[in-house]
């Protein structure tokens, strides 16, 4: 896989009851981020939280909500 022209690495996997997806990329790998995907309580939205692990930032909630 390929990122801004840069190789990236993809490990995905479910940690119930959550899908999560890390990501390493950039140059010489020097950018790795978290990102864990979730339905709200209600079940109406899809949650994703970003975590940035290298370098180290603030995290991100981006909550999705189905259209009617």
């Amino acid at each position: 896989m390929q990122d801004g022209g840069y190789k990236a690495t993809v490990a995905v996997y479910y940690n119930s009851p959550l899908l999560v997806v890390l990501k390493t990329h950039g140059r010489k790998d020097s950018l790795v981020e978290k990102q864990r995907f979730s339905l709200s309580p209600a079940g109406d939205s899809l949650v994703l939280e970003i975590m940035h692990i290298e370098p180290e930032g603030k995290a991100e909630k981006l909550v999705f909500t189905k259209a009617q």
